[in-house]
């Protein structure tokens, strides 16, 4: 009847902390307006016997006293990863998992247990003596291999953590006590030395960044050869996203089990020498999921006046954004006010040009905090008499809509006429194929070139990887 050594197990008690549910971005640097990085920080602690165990059978065979050893490995390992999902824009929602140095640690706790019995046949003045059973004896150390290392995430290509244990005696037993017949002139005993060398490496696969449906984003998965991936983002204050990190860890290792033998007869003596029997052993285990973590990631979203109220119906309503003068003397300045809403949760920076320098905006740039509102003043600044159309760009941070246009109306009259007031004047005659435009004082070139060359400089501070 096999008996089980009980040689105890020790399994890791240290656990670092883990990321609370939900992280909030923040700017990548102070003054960054298109880019966001939340903090991600995983653990995963993994606790097994190594399936199958070890079975040496007996040996050394041939030998007039054997032993047959078995043998069940425990495992604890735990993994530690950390880092940033970086969103950055306008180039849809780019996301990149950026490690933190030296955040991923790896760490191995592995204990045995250990089973033996002995089968001894020895010949005493003539008379041959036979006995097989198991191996009494009493523990003298937890046996035990543990190591950690810590390591820069991600480790696509692996991190390798080792350990050895010490040779140690696990047990030592006086031949008489387990061979229960009377042998005259018979001692001796047996001993049993046991080490270990084991090897762990982790290695991540991937990093897959989920919607909040659970749905792998757009471009898919984060690895080594694809260190950025995109969402599709369609507006909106802000948008959250599950990071989960897969990975590998494969084990490597050896048990030693050094067996050692001697008896004393009145017969003839003999021992055994020492022998070290390695038992290797390997296990993967693949793919395994950490818990993923969760990152809010707020954004700008710029609001004109038109966005959320359709016309009122009006005779002079257009469903488009419109800044419309009325009738101004050449040489005089008229003032009108475009109201801009941040409805986002992150800070919004935008800057305004016109096509046509008869239009004139007041600051070229706003900041907007989330839930402001501002004013663009715009001045209708005519130097020559005509009907003036233009257009004013608005640039902006705001991930799906970095440029909104607003139709700009004039109709410059010499100082001196009369100014009609009371009905504001058309934008487009249907009889001029829809142009209407006066070619004097009217500039050929696009405002939008300069607003987006105008915001480009201010939205240059991104972090640098």
């Amino acid at each position: 009847m096999r008996r089980l050594l009980a040689c105890s197990v020790g399994l890791l008690v240290s656990l670092p902390a883990l990321a609370s549910a939900e992280e909030v971005a923040e700017p990548c640097e102070p003054d960054a307006l298109t880019c966001q990085a939340g903090p991600v920080a995983f653990h995963k602690e993994l606790e097994l016997p190594i399936e199958g165990g070890f079975d040496t059978g007996w040996v050394p065979q041939g030998s007039p006293l054997q032993v047959h050893f078995w043998a069940q490995l425990y495992a604890s390992s735990f993994v530690d990863l950390g880092g940033e999902l970086e969103t950055s824009w306008p180039e849809s929602l780019s996301l990149e998992a950026v490690p933190t140095p030296g955040a991923g640690a790896l760490g191995i706790h592995y204990g045995v247990d250990i089973g033996g019995e002995a089968m001894v046949q020895v010949e005493v003045l003539g008379q041959t003596y036979s006995w097989t059973g198991d191996i009494p004896y009493v523990p003298q150390f937890d046996f035990q291999v543990e190591n950690q290392t810590t390591f820069d995430p991600w480790a696509y290509d692996g991190i390798t953590v080792g350990g050895s244990t010490m040779q140690e005696t696990l047990f030592q037993v006086d031949v008489t006590s387990f061979i229960g017949v009377d042998i005259p002139g018979l001692s001796g005993g047996i001993e049993l030395d046991v080490m270990m060398d084991l090897d762990a490496t982790y290695r991540t696969e991937q990093i897959r960044v989920l919607e909040p449906d659970g749905m792998l984003v757009a471009g898919g998965a984060i690895t080594n050869a694809t260190p950025v991936t995109s969402a599709l983002y369609l507006g909106g204050p802000s948008v959250e996203y599950d990071v989960q990190p897969l990975g590998t860890i494969v084990y490597d290792g050896t048990l030693h089990l050094i067996p050692a033998f001697y008896i004393d007869t009145i017969g003839p003596d003999f021992s055994i020498p020492v022998a070290d029997i390695p038992i290797p052993f390997s296990i993967d285990q693949k793919n395994f999921p950490f818990d993923a973590a969760r990152v809010h990631v707020p954004l700008p979203d710029i609001e004109l006046p038109s966005d959320d109220a359709p016309p009122s119906g009006g005779e002079f309503d257009l469903p488009e954004n419109i800044l419309d003068f009325g009738q101004v003397w050449v040489g005089t300045s008229a003032p009108l006010a475009l109201e801009i809403h941040n409805l986002g949760e992150a800070k919004l920076v935008s800057s305004a040009a016109a096509s046509d320098p008869a239009f004139v905006v007041a600051a070229s740039q706003i900041t907007l905090t989330p839930g402001a509102k501002a004013s663009v003043i715009v001045n209708f600044e005519p130097t020559a008499a005509g009907d003036f159309n233009a257009t004013l760009v608005l640039a902006s941070n705001d991930p799906d809509e970095p440029s909104r246009e607003v139709t700009l109306h004039g109709v410059a009259v010499p100082q001196g006429e009369d100014l009609d007031q009371t009905v504001p004047a058309d934008i487009v005659d249907e009889d001029d194929d829809g142009c209407n435009c006066r070619t004097a004082g009217t500039s050929s070139g696009s405002g939008a070139g300069l607003a987006f060359a105008v915001l480009a400089l201010a939205l240059a501070a991104r972090r640098r990887r």
